[in-house]
């Protein structure tokens, strides 16, 4: 159920990312409290260890600047990570958002002619990243 209700937050904000690139602060990091207190209350340990996982997967990718842009993507990246079922899953979804992310972020900048400074909607790979998952039966 809960993986569901993400799966439609996360459309929301892919769309609210494309067009406007901002979101309320506060509105997700509630939503990651909630998301990780169900987790816990479904799966125990194993999400959290996930989630903590995916937080310092995401840090990485927001310090070294790709292929993520912010901290809204952080969150949602670490949003999932608590869903996940286990490590398999993990890097699949880990290693999905980096190889399309870089495609996506060099399609979309070649496409608009941005440049390098300038932000690419980063949420709606990582949608695409956690549909293929939800597919793949790999969320709890």
């Amino acid at each position: 159920m809960i993986e569901w209700l993400l799966l439609a937050v996360l459309i929301v904000l892919s769309i609210v990312d494309v067009i406007w690139k901002r979101f309320p602060s506060g509105f997700l990091t509630g939503l990651l409290f909630l998301v990780a207190i169900v987790a816990y209350v479904i799966q125990g340990e194993t999400a959290l260890a996930l989630g903590l996982f995916s937080f310092i997967i995401g840090w990485m990718f927001l310090e070294f600047g790709v292929p993520i842009n912010g901290v809204a993507d952080l969150k949602v990246i670490t949003m999932i990570g608590f869903l996940l079922l286990d490590l398999r899953f993990f890097f699949l979804f880990i290693s999905m958002v980096m190889v399309i992310g870089f495609i996506y972020q060099i399609i979309i900048m070649k496409m608009f002619s941005l440049k390098e400074d300038q932000d690419v909607a980063f949420i709606p790979v990582i949608t695409l990243c956690y549909i293929t998952v939800l597919i793949l039966g790999g969320v709890i």
